[in-house]
């Protein structure tokens, strides 16, 4: 049975250019993923473009008798049929990128033979379901399908990434096998230079680095990882978006100046941030993340939000179905992106409008490429509750802090489905809008509370017996702690905060003995104070 490997390259990477020459263990990036890919036996042919910018990458392969291919530089689907025209339509086709030196020859045998065994048509290991790393990406399915997409595709973001096409029409299966190694938090991959250096390093004194295994490669990722504490945690941090293009917070005077907002982003970038929330309703937040990613060399990974329409519950279909595209599409051009990583709907009762119209909308916006992850914010327990048995939500967004008792008999249930299929929780409010953070009592009041001292009291001898530095602290170290959420949320609207709060980010979890003793001895407040919807106005 004919199989072959495809290996995308091409040097002008416009994240990192050059980046499939910059060396690995004294390798070429390209050279070194190629070597991998082949060492079970299999064959592999670079595909790289016929644009003179791959010219010298080109002579390198030459000189090096590397089997390789040059094709359209902006039709990298069209560049693979084109490179397979000999081969008969039957053939498997594993479809690898020069930046992803992870993968090798063992790995890709054992996805073939399950993409033989289950009779599929498309199989990936690049899903958070899938264990694996991010960057860990193997593709494989027929020569037909390819052929079939680059006759039928219609869009540029087809074209670009090869398999959408497939994956619309014939489904998205994942490869499992090392689903327990829980490392899709991870990252392996290299498309900026500080990925580029941490890869590097883990990889350089690594013996015999073309014929290690894959799996092995990925339990020294983790333990590296989980050593730099910093990395860890701030994987597990998403910049709160909302105080980057409006006032917000409950103390929060004023819309912080844009060189505040570039000072804090760059220096929390620097230090290991990849994630922003934000929305379609706050403000200029959108422009000001897609403005940043479009002047600088790496980019905020963005989780945003629907526009809210939960007041076009009475218009027609067609109205609300050019609504929802409206959102999507100026959100993609303020963001400066072709495509949505992770859409949220804003409230939960957008979900239910018109037989759950908006989620068949973005359903429909998922199969076009548009959007890749669906998600929903949700307020409280019978939202959570409702969302957890729709499985076309992926990502659930919710508020959580120390003082919310809410959520504690949804653990489990949250862990056992993330066993079965992708869920993702990220969690918001850590500090309620900054109620926790300030003991002016006007500013309780409008939250139900008429006496916060017992509050600040309880808090504050959690900080004392557990060795904490502020309930500031406490807030981030205890969400960060929990194993049930995947993300946090967490805004700063001033340069010191940024800074303090990274210090408490890089601390150690919290222990399982920790946490219990703050869970039961944290302080409870009325339901109505957990929702800042509620709030009393000034």
């Amino acid at each position: 049975m004919n199989k072959i490997i495809i290996i995308q390259a091409r040097m002008n990477s416009k994240r990192l250019p050059g980046k499939v020459m910059l060396p690995i263990c004294k390798i070429p990036q390209a050279l070194l993923t190629y070597k991998r890919a082949i060492n079970s036996g299999l064959k592999a042919i670079i595909a790289t473009s016929n644009h003179k910018s791959d010219q010298i990458f080109s002579d390198i392969l030459s000189k090096n008798d590397i089997n390789h291919f040059r094709g359209n530089l902006n039709n990298p689907l069209k560049r693979i049929v084109n490179c397979l025209a000999k081969y008969k339509s039957n053939t498997i086709v594993v479809r690898l990128t020069a930046d992803n030196v992870f993968p090798d020859g063992i790995l890709i045998e054992e996805l073939i033979d399950d993409f033989i065994q289950r009779s599929l048509k498309y199989l990936t290991t690049n899903d958070s379901e899938s264990g694996l790393p991010k960057g860990l990406s193997i593709e494989i399915t027929r020569l037909k399908y390819l052929r079939e997409a680059d006759n039928k595709a219609k869009t540029k973001f087809e074209k670009e990434h090869v398999t959408p096409f497939i994956i619309n029409k014939y489904g998205k299966n994942i490869f499992t096998k090392y689903k327990s190694l829980n490392a899709s938090n991870y990252n392996c991959t290299i498309d900026k230079f500080d990925e580029y250096i941490f890869i590097s390093r883990l990889l350089n004194r690594q013996r015999n680095i073309v014929n290690v295994s894959s799996i092995y490669l990925t339990k020294k990722l983790i333990k590296v990882t989980n050593k730099n504490n910093n990395l860890k945690n701030i994987n597990k941090v998403i910049l709160g978006g909302a105080q980057l293009g409006m006032k917000y917070g409950i103390t929060n005077k004023k819309k912080l100046p844009k060189n505040t907002i570039t000072k804090i982003i760059k220096y929390l970038i620097n230090n290991g941030l990849k994630f922003v929330d934000t929305a379609y309703s706050y403000g200029d937040s959108e422009a000001i993340i897609g403005s940043f990613n479009n002047k600088n060399n790496y980019k905020l990974q963005v989780i945003t939000k629907l526009k809210k329409i939960k007041n076009l519950q009475n218009t027609n279909e067609l109205f609300l179905k050019k609504t929802i595209q409206n959102s999507i599409y100026n959100s993609c051009k303020s963001l400066k992106v072709k495509k949505l990583n992770v859409i949220l709907i804003h409230d939960y009762e957008d979900i239910l409008i018109k037989n759950k119209y908006v989620l068949k909308c973005l359903l429909n916006l998922k199969k076009e490429g548009i959007i890749e992850n669906i998600g929903v914010s949700v307020q409280n327990p019978k939202e959570l509750e409702q969302c957890l048995k729709n499985k076309s939500v992926s990502y659930i967004q919710l508020p959580f802090n120390i003082i919310d008792h809410r959520w504690s008999k949804y653990i489990n249930k949250i862990m056992e489905i993330k066993k079965n299929r992708n869920l993702i929780i990220h969690s918001r409010s850590i500090f309620l809008q900054g109620l926790l953070l300030t003991k002016q009592r006007r500013y309780w009041k409008r939250a139900f509370v008429d006496d916060n001292k017992e509050i600040f009291l309880k808090l504050s001898k959690i900080c004392k017996k557990l060795g904490i530095e502020s309930i500031n602290e406490l807030c981030i170290r205890y969400s960060l702690s929990q194993k049930w959420i995947d993300k946090v949320i967490v805004g700063m609207s001033k340069m010191s905060h940024a800074k303090k709060n990274l210090k408490f980010i890089n601390k150690l979890n919290l222990s399982k003995k920790s946490i219990d003793y703050i869970n039961k001895n944290k302080p409870r407040v009325p339901t109505d104070t957990l929702n800042p919807a509620l709030w009393l106005k000034n």
